[in-house]
């Protein structure tokens, strides 16, 4: 059996004091994260997460001039920074940092094709699709997976669905989300930060592909905060658990054998 190759996102709002209450037990409610392979955090995390590496993916030469303290955060960091510009200016001011250049186009077609090879075309790897994509002369085949990376893939408006994207591209398969919070309790559903939506898309992508995405239970992230429930029910919400699905399953599988049969 393949080993789980795992990983957690601290992001920066309220649910973060899930990962370090939880922590602080004689037995973690999450006794997994505490293991994870690698930590990833973002921004202003820099100045106090814990973390392998960090996302700053707003132009470095932008944020340096908005805050001297920042941009010496960023100086003293001594764990590689993932960005989008890496260019002679941004060298010129982070000499001495980890510097690396978030890789768009390997993650795009990383996701053009997985969805292309499931329908398609088998057995293809990332480098395959990249060496393919990148010549002159590629046939129409080739031009789907192109095709595929941009409607799946070209939506990365927000920092932590960014990170999800590299995630998947680098192949963890059990994602821990924490302070990844767009909204908070008792604020109206029309304020909040931008890119929930963006997140929640992510989410929903890498967990069609088989990998394990879990939420803080006191994030507002897919409302996991409010629980397992069902619109149209009402008071009257269905018992879904294991059984339950299992029974439900059961019956399933004998109406369909009775209908063969018939």
């Amino acid at each position: 059996m393949t080993k789980e190759k795992t990983l957690a996102i601290l992001g920066l709002g309220g649910s973060l004091q899930e990962f370090f209450s939880d922590s602080l037990q004689y037995h973690p409610r999450i006794d997994t994260y505490l293991n994870c392979d690698e930590i990833w955090s973002l921004n202003k995390g820099i100045r106090y997460l814990p973390g392998d590496q960090f996302f700053i993916l707003d132009d470095l030469v932008g944020e340096a001039r908005k805050s001297s303290s920042y941009h010496q955060a960023i100086t003293e960091c001594d764990k590689p920074i993932i960005t989008s510009i890496l260019d002679a200016d941004v060298l010129d001011l982070f000499p001495r940092n980890i510097l690396i250049e978030y890789p768009l186009h390997y993650v795009l077609l990383h996701y053009g094709r997985y969805f292309y090879s499931q329908s398609d075309l088998d057995n293809i790897s990332d480098e395959d699709a990249v060496k393919i994509a990148t010549t002159k002369n590629y046939d129409s085949e080739y031009k789907k997976i192109v095709n595929y990376s941009i409607h799946v893939g070209a939506y990365l408006h927000n920092s932590i669905p960014m990170m999800l994207a590299y995630a998947g591209f680098e192949g963890f398969t059990k994602i821990y989300l924490f302070g990844v919070d767009y909204t908070y309790p008792g604020m109206p559903a029309n304020v909040g930060e931008a890119g929930r939506s963006n997140c929640e898309y992510w989410i929903g992508l890498l967990r069609g592909m088989g990998v394990k995405v879990i939420v803080s239970s006191d994030s507002t992230l897919l409302d996991a905060r409010e629980g397992v429930h069902f619109y149209g029910y009402g008071k009257r919400q269905p018992v879904i658990n294991h059984q339950s699905l299992t029974e439900s399953l059961m019956i399933q599988q004998r109406q369909r054998e009775k209908e063969k049969n018939d």
